[in-house]
């Protein structure tokens, strides 16, 4: 019994727990993923979770490609690292994700002055040379010569001639305008090639020294030579073409072009061994099955990877400085011709035999032997498995490779064990008695029961089988199971036999007599067989009155 002490107040607590939601936005001119840990946020596609109140969430900003991660705010969040956040109540972080920007810088070169605007506004160069802009972006470049000068041309950022140069951002970018005094010879160097250009003066050298201011009328003659990377393909301007020397006379601003040309050669692909596969390129211009063979510039790293097709396997290269396993980068100096050696992988096929029977188990083809047992197959070869069972025995099934009844065809794929089970078959052993006398006949080892005197032994037990004679009998002989007068005899037995074993018993003479002086007859019943003037033979033992 509870006795009330006071009066008591009592609290009800509820223990359900506080769920509160986290948001996560993003801001920015660029994209990006915000994930987290536990998982709940995957944002894009999921931007807000509910979590119990108090969990701590770790929040993983990625800037896709073309982006940059700016930093967190909110939560307590700062930085560009991860963002950990106790969330004890509903709470918003945001992720700005900003696009990368790279430099644009403009250089000037020649003897003259001049400037270049960009468009988007940045670059106003004499001032400022050099911009950072959005990736991606297309900046015009604009040059303007000054007084007593001659824009010349550009170089660098993909740029050349005299126009405007556009460029599109997705790298920091160097760009040379060249300003020349009005009167000059102005060489440039065009193509994928490289070389170099002289004049017979000495004021020439290209690579290096491009533009001359000559008196008016100057004659130059200028030699080009290209690179043991290149070919030299031809003049254009200052009233030059082919590929000999080009003889200009200057009687203004004058500009010459010289085009290099990076030789081109063939890069090859064979394939040898007896296997299959397949090799690609990195420049995606060999996928050798169907294209083996590509051209490509002078001094092109081109990198070769061989994969060999299901049950093969990839040897090795050979050629154009390759060797191993691995992936070959080929250097394209020359004609250059790479082997792929694929081979197919071999497998073991194990045959086995079980039970307590006898027989064979044959694979057709044989294969190459590896052993008591076992052949070893190519990949994908077909091999027929037949058990035969010996006389006296009986195939049951195949256990492994797929296989159950004989014969069996499976297909080598990897290593295989098969077995075949094979089982003695039953065969009864019947004994039985004759003759005249009596005994038992008994067999060891016993046997299985199969009904009165019968055993059921395995195919090919040897049973000793033995009569006892039942005195006053005697044992005369066996018949049946290869048996004769041998006691006791040993049985193989390989099918159904029956062995009987004779009894006899001896033959012994009664004689009957009369006596004294009074007349009368002695008879025997059973009477007997005669031997003689009251004389009767009887089996030993009988019993006559």
């Amino acid at each position: 019994m509870l006795t009330a002490c006071g009066s008591v107040k009592s609290t009800q607590f509820d223990a359900t727990p506080q769920m509160v939601t986290l948001t996560v936005t993003r801001s920015g001119n660029a994209t990006g993923s915000v994930s987290s840990t536990p998982a709940g946020i995957s944002c894009g596609s999921t931007c807000s979770t509910q979590v119990m109140a108090g969990t701590q969430v770790t929040l993983t900003a990625t800037a896709d490609a073309s982006a940059t991660f700016g930093g967190w705010s909110g939560g307590g969040c700062s930085g560009t690292g991860t963002c950990v956040v106790t969330v004890s109540a509903d709470t918003s972080v945001d992720a700005s994700f900003t696009k990368q920007q790279f430099t644009l810088t403009v250089a000037s070169s020649g003897g003259g002055t001049g400037t270049v605007t960009s468009t988007p506004s940045g670059i106003n160069c004499g001032s400022s040379c050099s911009s950072k802009f959005d990736v991606g972006a297309s900046v015009v470049l604009h040059a303007a010569p000054s007084s007593g000068s001659t824009f010349a041309g550009w170089s660098g950022g993909g740029c050349s001639g005299t126009s405007d140069c556009t460029v599109t951002l997705s790298a920091d970018v160097s760009v040379t305008a060249m300003f020349v005094l009005n009167g000059s010879l102005v060489v440039t160097l065009a193509g994928n090639g490289t070389g170099t250009v002289t004049s017979n003066d000495g004021n020439i050298n290209c690579g290096t020294t491009c533009s001359h201011q000559y008196t008016p009328n100057s004659i130059v003659t200028l030699t080009a030579v290209a690179d043991t990377s290149s070919t030299f393909t031809g003049w254009s301007g200052g009233g030059c073409s082919g590929t000999g020397v080009c003889t200009v006379t200057v009687s203004q601003t004058t500009g010459v072009s010289a085009t290099f040309t990076l030789k081109q050669f063939t890069l090859s692909v064979t394939k040898s061994g007896g296997g299959t596969g397949t090799v690609t390129s990195s420049d995606s211009t060999i996928n050798c099955g169907g294209t083996c063979s590509a051209t490509h510039n002078y001094g092109d790293v081109v990198t070769l990877t061989a994969t060999p097709d299901a049950g093969m396997s990839f040897a090795g290269w050979t050629g154009g400085g390759c060797s191993g396993t691995g992936t070959c980068a080929v250097t394209v100096t020359a004609a250059t011709s790479v082997n792929a050696q694929f081979t197919v992988n071999t497998y073991t096929l194990m045959l086995s035999k079980t039970g307590n029977g006898a027989g064979t188990v044959t694979p057709s083809p044989a294969g190459v032997s590896c052993g008591a047992g076992c052949s070893t197959y190519a990949y994908g070869t077909s091999v027929t498995i037949t058990a035969s069972a010996s006389t006296g025995s009986t195939f049951g099934v195949f256990t492994g490779g797929g296989c159950s009844t004989s014969p069996c065809t499976i297909t080598i794929q990897a290593d295989t064990s098969v077995s075949a089970a094979f089982t003695l078959n039953k065969v009864n052993l019947t004994l039985a008695t004759a003759g005249t006398g009596t005994g038992t006949v008994a067999p060891s080892p016993a046997g299985t029961s199969c009904g009165a005197n019968c055993y059921q032994y395995d195919y090919g037990t040897v049973v000793a089988v033995t009569a006892t004679p039942t005195s006053p009998s005697t044992f005369t002989s066996f018949s049946g199971g290869g048996c004769s007068t041998t006691n006791p005899c040993n049985v193989t037995v390989i099918a159904n036999t029956t062995v009987t074993a004779t009894f006899s018993v001896g033959k012994v003479n009664l004689t009957l007599a009369t006596n004294g002086n009074g007349a009368g007859t002695v008879t025997p019943n059973p009477v007997g067989t005669s031997c003689g003037a009251n004389c009767y033979q009887y089996n030993q033992g009988t019993v006559v009155s």
